[in-house]
């Protein structure tokens, strides 16, 4: 992950912004938004600071991982995902398997997934949160 990271700083160092604008997560490569949030969405993604995304890349994406500690939670957690998520759905099975007190959901949509069924999305944390 670290060298991943520090690839990626030295791209958008020797690209810049073109490399935000070619993010794989960049809202602009969504295609089940409602228009006007993926326009908005759009227009908070151009005031991201290059070099702030940068040092976000290298000081802090790297080190949060916590697949180590996972097991240790005791906390109820709900999960929501969207299942055209490619990069996280491969991970749904990990997250069953070594979170003890875990609810999950598969929801229509992808990585905002909270943006793409705002109405089931909202239902389940309010059901979720409901139940303490």
């Amino acid at each position: 992950m670290e060298e991943v990271m520090k690839a990626l700083a030295k791209l958008l160092e020797e690209q810049g912004r073109e490399i935000i604008d070619n993010f794989p997560l960049h809202p602009s490569k969504n295609k089940r938004l409602d228009p006007d949030i993926k326009n908005a969405l759009i227009q908070d993604i151009n005031l991201i600071d290059v070099n702030g995304f940068s040092n976000t890349c290298l000081y802090t994406i790297v080190g949060s991982s916590i697949r180590n500690i996972l097991s240790k939670n005791k906390v109820p957690t709900l999960l929501i995902a969207g299942k055209y998520d490619k990069q996280f759905m491969p991970l749904i099975d990990v997250a069953k398997r070594e979170f003890p007190l875990l609810e999950w959901m598969i929801f229509e949509g992808g990585h905002a997934v909270n943006l793409d069924a705002p109405e089931e999305f909202n239902e389940a944390v309010i059901d979720f949160i409901s139940g303490f």
